[in-house]
């Protein structure tokens, strides 16, 4: 399916196929429903992705997160790999302690790190070039309307419910048909407890768990 197809769906969902002055600001609602998302406590497994790119530069404590950094993955494991490749898992402190134990330490390998305003801090300040391997939660950008395929995991991973809660917010904020945007409210939060359950069992897969629908 095209990004185009996606927004088509969305018009029909919405009852206003083929409204191009609708269809124009659905850009806009996209972008505002999915930084409403990813900001819930909720992050579907979907949304997961390792660290590339990340690497420390000697005799400076702090290392910029990825643009699209959300939060870690739950249980995340931080690694500090050297040029050589060796890896070292290092574990969460305070950022202020960091600080406060850096002062007049001699770099080295970094043994803990915190995350605090955008950024990785390090303790020890690094002596040299570790990349910075670990899983997080990352950000995504709303589909254009255009002919490529589609790629936002949202819609690829959980289109049914990306679609009527699409169609929910422009009911309600352009369209003003307030008895249709309950209704697909209502629809929303049907299928936002199914993706939070099947999400549940896909971080149980080893276990007796069956999903209630």
């Amino acid at each position: 399916m095209t990004n185009a197809q996606l927004y088509d769906l969305i018009l029909v969902k919405a009852r206003r196929a083929g409204d191009s002055a609708l269809r124009a600001v659905i850009a806009a609602e996209l972008r505002g429903m999915l930084n409403s998302l990813e900001r819930s406590p909720f992050h579907p497994w979907f949304l997961e992705t390792i660290s590339s790119g990340v690497v420390t530069v000697a005799d400076e404590e702090t290392v910029v997160l990825p643009s699209n950094y959300l939060l870690l993955v739950e249980d995340a494991k931080v690694y500090a790999i050297s040029e050589a490749g060796v890896r070292t898992k290092i574990t969460r402190s305070y950022h202020e302690d960091i600080e406060e134990a850096n002062n007049g330490l001699d770099p080295g390998v970094p043994s803990v790190y915190d995350i605090f305003a955008n950024k990785f801090y390090f303790g020890p300040t690094p002596d040299g070039i570790y990349t910075i391997r670990f899983k997080y939660y990352a950000a995504t950008t709303p589909p254009p309307d255009d002919a490529e395929q589609i790629s936002n995991p949202w819609a690829l991973d959980a289109e049914d419910f990306f679609v009527v809660l699409s169609a929910q917010r422009l009911v309600q904020n352009y369209i003003k048909d307030y008895n249709l945007a309950g209704a697909l409210a209502a629809e929303a939060s049907g299928k936002r407890v199914e993706l939070h359950k099947y999400n549940e069992a896909r971080k149980h897969v080893d276990m007796d768990y069956e999903v209630d629908r």
